[in-house]
């Protein structure tokens, strides 16, 4: 069975706030439920995140969170924050007549999904996360100010893997004074949510590509100079990536995130937990891993050698798949 011959239903879940979410099901429809929750903010899904499980087994649920994707909205900023996205996540459980579900996240899917499973533990049968993002402003500036830049750069310098680290970050970092003189004087953060609502599509075209240039450069162990280019194909996505990121940055990510997820991690600790996350991970330091399984007793906690953030990383994809394997239930 393919990934993308199992898909058997798709839709749209009409949210408020002008959004209707985009998801699809795939593999068994009596199997175990399990709603893969992507990162970003701003990411969105594909056919082929279905293939990371057994579709034999599950009913996977998959979903373009409000304003990405193939999601229709009528403003894509409207209701964008962690609360109205929980929200939507339980009006899709709904809709699909699900009574318990495996939460599978990763990256900012993990914040989500652990805001998901704080509001409405007694409908998690077992949650899944890959890549812990706090959902915090030190998780966000660590992206966006270059800590992840510079973790990368310290392992890559003086090696064949320096050019192409160096070359986006490079554009990236000069972008934002080259349209406006004046954002030299701004951190990353206000200075690219500003290029993102610029008013004029070339600029947010070319903010949108320089920032997931950068984003993908890091996302691995070691560069990757096909996933970067590869951004090319598909400028939209990064224009979402890039707008919705720097929105959540200024807006939503608050001081907060960290003592707040591991709070209600613990608050929820009778739902079965597993955290895999690379220890090469730039993106999301894996400290952020640490402190869970310094905090957390519950959750079972698996660093991966030799993997960083992304599932291009065939480590730390063989470990997730591995873990989603073995739940045996729903």
């Amino acid at each position: 069975m393919s990934d993308q011959n199992s898909q058997y239903d798709e839709g749209f879940v009409d949210v408020g706030d002008g959004h209707q979410i985009y998801y699809a099901q795939h593999g068994n429809p009596d199997g175990v439920p399990i709603v893969y929750v992507h990162g970003g903010p701003g990411a969105r899904t594909y056919p082929s995140n279905a293939a990371l499980v057994d579709l034999t087994k599950y009913r996977f649920i998959r979903f373009d969170q409000r304003g990405t994707g193939l999601s229709k909205y009528v403003d894509q900023l409207k209701g964008q924050t962690i609360a109205h996205q929980v929200q939507d996540m339980e009006a899709l459980r709904n809709h699909l007549n699900v009574d318990k579900w495996v939460l599978f996240g990763g990256s900012y899917g993990t914040t989500l999904s652990t805001h998901y499973r704080i509001a409405y533990p007694e409908n998690v049968s077992a949650h899944v996360m890959r890549a812990i993002f706090f959902g915090d402003e030190a998780g966000a500036r660590h992206i966006a100010e270059g800590g992840g830049y510079g973790a990368a750069y310290a392992r890559h310098a003086g090696t064949s893997h320096e050019a192409t680290l160096v070359d986006p970050w490079l554009d990236y970092a000069n972008y934002p004074e080259q349209v406006d003189p004046a954002l030299k004087q701004a951190d990353f953060i206000t200075a690219y949510n500003q290029l993102m609502n610029f008013g004029d599509p070339a600029v947010e075209e070319k903010a949108g590509l320089y920032f997931d240039r950068m984003d993908t450069a890091i996302a691995t162990a070691l560069p990757n100079a096909a996933l970067i280019g590869a951004l090319d194909e598909t400028p939209e996505e990064s224009i979402n990536l890039t707008r919705l990121f720097f929105h959540y940055a200024c807006h939503e990510f608050n001081a907060h995130g960290q003592k707040n997820m591991i709070a209600g991690l613990n608050a929820t600790s009778e739902i079965p937990t597993t955290l895999v996350h690379g220890k090469r991970d730039f993106i999301c330091p894996v400290r952020n891993a640490e402190a869970v399984k310094a905090q957390c007793p519950n959750v079972n906690v698996i660093l991966v050698d030799d993997a960083g953030h992304s599932l291009a990383d065939q480590p730390l994809q063989t470990a997730v798949t591995k873990v989603l394997k073995g739940l045996t239930s729903g």
